[in-house]
């Protein structure tokens, strides 16, 4: 059961923050809203694996330990991955505003 919400919470987390993402991150807005989420969704699940490899060291049985490790492997590797192509969006479209701001 704990699993089960567990699993919910961290999916739907996941895709409230993915649709504010390709919602804000595009038109520049929301960068601090925006990969503070992700810092702290990060967070979230490199201490959900650590949960699981302790769990796992310590002899626990597969279904206590494996749900810590998907319900943390699965943020860290999406927020890794993106975590980097929306900083560097957000740093284009701050060059391209000052750019703009320059030819005036």
């Amino acid at each position: 059961m704990i699993a089960n919400i567990l699993g919910v919470s961290i999916g739907l987390f996941g895709g409230i923050w993915g649709t504010m993402t390709g919602v804000l991150a595009p038109k520049g807005r929301g960068r601090s809203f925006v990969l503070g989420a992700a810092k702290f969704f990060f967070t979230v699940g490199v201490m959900l694996l650590l949960a699981g490899g302790v769990a796992l060291l310590t002899g626990q049985p597969y279904h206590v330990w494996f749900p810590f490790f998907i319900c943390g492997f699965v943020p860290v590797v999406a927020v890794s991955y993106t975590y980097r192509i929306l900083k560097k969006r957000y740093t284009q479209l701050e060059l391209n505003k000052m750019y703009i701001d320059d030819m005036k």
